[in-house]
């Protein structure tokens, strides 16, 4: 008997897990570039960080770019209002 070659993967395959990982990974970061820029400088003490805040810096001028700044913006505000930020 041969196996059955049309069995669906397998669910629990690490790839099945990571690409989705790392895709909603990279969207965050093209959508709040500004957060993870100054994420990576408040933990840069040493400065061996400067290459990942170098393609920060990159990425968040893509972004502004592309027009995502104001999208993100207006999403702040209305979580602001939303709990009653009023600095938002």
């Amino acid at each position: 008997m041969t196996p059955d070659s049309t069995a669906p993967p397998a669910a629990n395959r690490p790839l099945r897990w990571i690409i989705p990982i790392y895709a909603i990974l990279a969207l965050a970061a093209f959508a709040f570039p500004a957060g993870l820029r100054g994420w990576l400088e408040d933990r840069d003490t040493d400065g061996r960080l400067w290459l990942p805040i170098a393609i920060a810096r990159q990425i968040e001028a893509a972004s502004d770019a592309v027009g995502v700044k104001p999208v993100g913006a207006h999403l702040r505000a209305w979580f602001g209002k939303l709990i009653g930020d009023d600095e938002s």
